[in-house]
């Protein structure tokens, strides 16, 4: 989420709770309507449809980014790092048979804004069901950052021939603009080190730069996505892609506008872009929209012609929205399995129970997971 998002997540935690509802969202309808004009939707160009939606974590998880670990590659020792969270973390390390499961068949990373407690909060599965909490993967925050007070948003991560790297956004010092760096680590779970004297990306005249994402472009090259932070500053909001140089620590290309804000819902905000080939051609672009702290609040859907744009929206109304139990769902990011599928992971607030007033709800994000049917 943009920076005038704030988590109020105590600690990283997972409880599973699998929702057995199956969700075909694209057209902008809500799920009842769409169950009710199925036929009607096979005549529409073909969109990415989600399936069945699985909460694989229920304490306030933001900006999600799960990352794939192939087989071969050694999980982080003696888990969990600081005990079980409150909400359903494994309350024993990993056994030595589950190091070997992981080192064999391969496991997932996932991170997180900001939790108060750590940089960038981490935590590591074997199934994407069950998650063990890790260390902070990005414990110090490299010199050019504001100290103490920073937050660390929406962390994504990407394997190159050197290593790996974790990109981050976080406040810069000198401008007080969010602006995105890069760390390197030995291990896919960290701890990740930024020892820069500036940050990779800092578009400090549009009100910086932050929501990194990472997509492979043409002939396997990579690519940065990322918003200029314009709502924060009075600038216009806009998603943006560049090339990365091979070994992911700097661009090898100009910054290109992918798309803006043009659509009634999106309240004049536009953020957290991930993007992913389209099976007839060019690209999809998701993006989230709208106020953070709203039911408004969204995940948008458009076409590109190009890793480099331009961008067109698919429909005036969001792609995944505010229906049912399933409120305002965005920080939408997509990740490939272990089995090779596609799958999506994106936050959705859901109401709960307030234990000092009776008759009260507040509303906590959960962490969804989805498989990508089609695209």
């Amino acid at each position: 989420m943009g920076s005038g998002s704030v988590s109020a997540r105590a600690t990283l935690a997972v409880a599973v709770a699998v929702v057995s509802v199956l969700v075909t969202l694209g057209s902008g309808w809500p799920v009842s309507v769409r169950r009710a004009t199925a036929t009607a939707a096979q005549a529409a160009p073909a969109l990415p449809r989600l399936g069945a939606v699985q909460t694989v974590d229920s304490n306030d998880v933001g900006d999600p980014y799960i990352l794939r670990v192939p087989p071969g590659v050694a999980p982080p020792s003696g888990l969990p790092w600081a005990g079980p969270g409150p909400d359903g973390y494994q309350s024993a390390p990993w056994s030595a048979a589950t190091a070997r499961e992981a080192y064999a068949h391969g496991w997932y990373v996932l991170f997180g804004t900001t939790d108060w407690q750590a940089n960038v909060p981490t935590a590591v599965s074997t199934d994407l069901v069950n998650w063990t909490q890790a260390p902070d993967a990005l414990p110090v925050l490299p010199r050019w950052a504001q100290p103490s007070i920073s937050m660390t948003w929406a962390p994504a991560a990407l394997r190159t021939a050197t290593g790996w790297v974790l990109y981050y956004s976080t406040e810069e010092a000198s401008s007080k603009r969010e602006c995105i760096g890069a760390a390197v680590a030995t291990s896919p779970a960290g701890p990740y080190t930024d020892r820069s004297a500036a940050p990779l990306l800092c578009q400090r005249d549009l009100g910086g730069s932050i929501d990194p994402s990472v997509v492979a472009g043409p002939a396997g090259r990579e690519y940065l996505l990322w918003k200029n932070d314009g709502n924060s500053s009075h600038h216009p909001d806009r998603l943006w892609s560049a090339r990365l140089a091979p070994e992911g620590l700097g661009l090898a290309g100009p910054a290109h506008p992918l798309m803006g804000t043009d659509e009634p819902w999106d309240a004049g905000v536009v953020e957290a872009p991930a993007m992913i080939p389209a099976t007839s051609g060019g690209y999809w672009l998701f993006y989230s929209a709208g106020r953070w702290d709203s039911q408004q609040y969204g995940t948008g859907l458009a076409r590109c012609r190009t890793v480099t744009g331009p961008c067109v929206d698919t429909s005036d109304r969001p792609f995944l929205y505010t229906s049912g139990g399933m409120v305002s769902p965005g920080g939408l990011d997509t990740f490939t399995a272990l089995d090779g599928r596609m799958w999506a992971a994106f936050t959705a607030l859901v109401a709960v129970p307030s234990q000092w007033h009776p008759g009260r709800v507040y509303y906590n994000r959960v962490l969804d997971i989805a498989p990508v049917l089609s695209h």
